[in-house]
């Protein structure tokens, strides 16, 4: 039997029922007393739909089941015809619009077990709620040409953005500070010129470059990674760890001079998207023995750390460098 929601034919017993308006969205499909063979929903309305089976997944297809198992999904169709998962994120108190949201990822699809995957958000800032999509980027053929186009994504929840201490990240890891965390002076630069006159009393200010950024820097005290969790055993809580207090001073040492653009952002809702200049500074604290440490460095600011373009031009995003595959 071929069958319309509200309404069947082939001398269904409900073949003269109207056909019912506003079901949508359908979430629960039963099949009962029968011996089934096959089962195709699809959105498709039109009047030649066809019989034959197995029919193939289109994009109208909701359910295709041979009931060889109870998979009816769309895997093996999205993994022929995407291409990449996109991946969106917009702060919920901007315009609605396409130029609101910023891509984060690329991920490409090359089979099923690329349509599962994990990424870490680096971006976010402070106190931001946010939402994100999934976006398929589906190949199509036009005029005997391959395109590709977007899909439609779904937003998640809104997600409230919340951390503690002060974050430095790249496109690929972080390190935080939390522990005599300390700013020096901000300042920003800008290019003026100034043009004594020799019939005038005041100089001539002229102020025609758009150049304007920002220039800081940020200390704190280098604690081993593990400090204040609890114990293997949960017993105790960890506490200060000299010879782990040394691995974690070369870590941020190597991670604040890799010559990576950086994220420097902290739990008052301050964001720069900066690269760290100069040399890297450790001040020891000898009267615990050499056995801690505070590192400082200089920044400057190279760009909008809320701007998709410039974070992708600096490569904070740009791809599957902080992804990974996941086997859930």
């Amino acid at each position: 039997m071929v069958g319309i929601v509200g309404q069947s034919v082939l001398l269904g017993a409900d073949a003269i029922v109207p056909m019912l308006n506003n079901v949508y969205p359908l979430q629960i499909v039963e099949m009962r007393n029968g011996n089934f063979d096959y089962l195709h929903i699809t959105k498709s309305l039109l009047n030649d739909f066809p019989v034959s089976i197995p029919l193939q997944w289109t994009a109208n297809t909701i359910m295709n089941c041979t009931f060889d198992n109870l998979q009816a999904g769309n895997l093996e169709y999205l993994s022929d015809n995407i291409s990449k998962i996109l991946v969106k994120r917009k702060r919920t108190d901007e315009p609605y619009n396409e130029t609101t949201w910023t891509t984060l990822f690329e991920i490409p699809v090359y089979d099923q077990s690329n349509l599962s995957f994990v990424v870490n958000d680096f971006t976010n800032a402070y106190g931001a709620t946010y939402v994100y999509q999934l976006v398929p980027v589906i190949v199509q053929e036009q005029g005997g040409v391959q395109i590709e186009v977007e899909g439609l994504g779904q937003d998640s929840e809104e997600i409230e953005s919340k951390f503690g201490g002060v974050f430095i990240c790249d496109n690929d890891s972080f390190v935080r500070l939390y522990a005599g965390v300390a700013y020096g002076d901000m300042q920003t630069t800008q290019i003026t010129g100034v043009h004594q006159t020799l019939g005038g009393k005041y100089p001539i200010i002229v102020a025609n470059s758009n150049v304007k950024y920002h220039t800081g820097s940020v200390s704190g005290t280098i604690l081993n990674q593990d400090y204040g969790q609890p114990n293997e055993d949960s017993s105790a809580i960890v506490g200060l760890d000299r010879v782990k207090i040394v691995k974690a001073r070369q870590e941020v040492d190597e991670f604040l001079t890799n010559k990576k653009p950086k994220i420097l952002k902290d739990d008052n809702g301050n964001m720069w998207l900066v690269i760290f200049v100069d040399d890297v500074n450790y001040t020891w604290f000898n009267e615990w023995g050499r056995g801690l440490g505070d590192i400082s460095a200089n920044w400057i600011e190279i760009g909008d750390a809320t701007s998709g373009t410039d974070l992708r031009r600096t490569h904070i995003l740009g791809g599957v460098d902080n992804a990974y595959t996941s086997s859930v």
